[in-house]
């Protein structure tokens, strides 16, 4: 499918658009139950999330992509669409370097200059931002978010829906647990379990999310 309609018309829906079309697919356009306008000059918010389940779904030379930054409303939304999988695109930024040997599932983006290397497996729906890097042999949960400048050193686990704030880094083969958010700039030299905010060098667990 060459045609994308992309789910949500803020920020990172901007970015990823410009995936998508830097990647040689075409936009056709935004869909948002709040945006008036689209977040790029030249396209158009065509509709509400109701409307797409409605009568956009039903279009299936279309793919789809849910362009939400925000991990917990992201799978809320893909769970409202009920898409089949092969209806969700998968938008590597034509500037990342992905290993042959890495294996990156439906819905989810690769953006502008991140790296994912060899033996590493990426969930469904989650996001690899701008000019992040994930070593070898990592396994990125459904829903997770690896922010800008992020690094991951070989064999890192991080769960579902979980978030690592810019610039973060976690060592070799330490896990963040589901759900977990791990503040901008930390280190994680240890693992973190799930449900948890850790902040610091190192990183610290300062509180569990309920």
């Amino acid at each position: 499918m060459s045609d994308i309609v992309i789910i949500g018309a803020g920020g990172h829906s901007k970015v990823v658009a410009d995936a998508v079309i830097r990647a040689g697919y075409r936009v056709r356009g935004f869909i948002d139950d709040y945006a008036m306008s689209a977040p790029l000059p030249r396209y158009d918010v065509i509709g509400t999330i109701l409307g797409f389940i409605n009568d956009w779904k039903l279009q299936r030379d279309i793919a789809t992509v849910v362009a939400i930054g925000d991990n917990h409303t992201r799978m809320q939304i893909v769970k409202k669409l009920a898409l089949p999988k092969e209806r969700y695109a998968t938008v590597i930024d034509p500037s990342a370097v992905v290993s042959q040997y890495a294996s990156i599932a439906e819905g989810t983006v690769v953006l502008q200059g991140a790296i994912v290397n060899a033996g590493t497996v990426v969930g469904q729906h989650a996001i690899v931002n701008t000019s992040c890097t994930i070593d070898h042999d990592c396994k990125i949960g459904n829903y997770a978010h690896i922010s800008p400048g992020v690094n991951l050193a070989g064999g890192v686990a991080v769960g579902e829906g979980t978030h690592l704030g810019i610039g973060s880094c976690v060592v070799p083969g330490c896990s963040v647990g589901d759900w977990s958010v791990v503040g901008a700039g930390a280190v994680v030299v240890k693992s973190i379990p799930a449900k948890c905010i850790a902040v610091g060098v190192p990183a610290t667990v300062i509180r569990t999310i309920s």
